[in-house]
C-alpha cells in the first residue's frame, strides 16, 4: 500500500529543471513567455507571477509560451464553519477560490485555438479529468487535434526538492490549429 505521504506536498510550486527547458526550448521554442513564475524562477524574460494571475491574461500577447502549472487541485472557497481536513491541517480557510492544474490546462488549450503554442510541464495523470478534458480523447483513442504528447523517462527532479518527484512527468504542448 503506497503512503500517502509520497503524494502531498506542503507546496505545489516547483522550480523547472533547468537542463529539462534548455532542451525544451531547444526543440519547441524559443519560449517568450514563462506563465507560471516567480521573479527566482522565471524561465523567459516575460513571465507572470501569481500576484498578476496568469488565468486573467492574455497569454496570445506571443507566439510560444511555456508551462510548468501548480499541479495541484482547485479549491473552492470555504464556507462558514468549514469542516475540510485540508483547512484544519493548514491551520487557515480559503478566501477566493484557487486554481488547480485543470485551469491552467483549460487555458493553455484556448491560447492554443487562439494561434499561440503552449507547452506544459504537468504530471502523468492520465486518470484525471483535465487529462481527459484537454489532452486525450477517449472517443478518438488520441490526443486531442493539435496536441502533442512527450513522456519524460525517469522522475524529474524540480529546483527546491531533495529528491525526485513521486511520479512521472510529461511534456504537454499544444499547438495552434494549421
Amino acid at each position: 500500500m503506497a503512503h500517502s505521504s509520497l503524494f502531498t506536498s506542503n507546496t505545489d510550486e516547483w522550480f523547472t529543471p533547468a537542463e529539462l527547458f534548455d532542451e525544451l526550448n531547444a526543440e519547441y521554442g524559443p519560449f517568450e513567455l514563462d506563465v507560471c513564475a516567480t521573479p527566482e524562477n522565471a524561465k523567459c524574460s516575460n513571465f507572470f507571477t501569481k500576484e498578476q494571475d496568469c488565468l486573467k491574461q492574455d497569454w496570445t500577447v506571443v507566439k510560444k509560451c511555456w508551462m510548468n502549472p501548480p499541479y495541484g487541485h482547485p479549491e473552492k472557497p470555504c464556507k462558514p464553519q468549514c469542516p475540510k481536513q485540508k483547512c484544519k491541517k493548514r491551520g487557515w480557510h480559503v478566501e477566493t477560490y484557487i486554481p488547480g492544474v485543470i485551469d491552467f490546462m483549460r487555458k493553455a488549450s484556448e491560447t492554443a485555438k487562439q494561434g499561440t503554442m503552449v507547452v506544459a510541464l504537468v504530471p502523468a495523470r492520465t486518470d484525471a479529468k483535465w487529462w481527459h478534458s484537454y489532452v486525450w480523447d477517449r472517443k478518438a483513442r488520441a490526443p486531442y487535434p493539435g496536441v502533442c504528447i512527450n513522456y519524460l523517462k525517469g522522475r524529474r527532479t524540480f529546483g527546491g526538492a531533495k529528491s525526485s518527484a513521486p511520479f512521472p512527468s510529461v511534456v504537454v504542448i499544444f499547438n495552434p490549429p494549421t
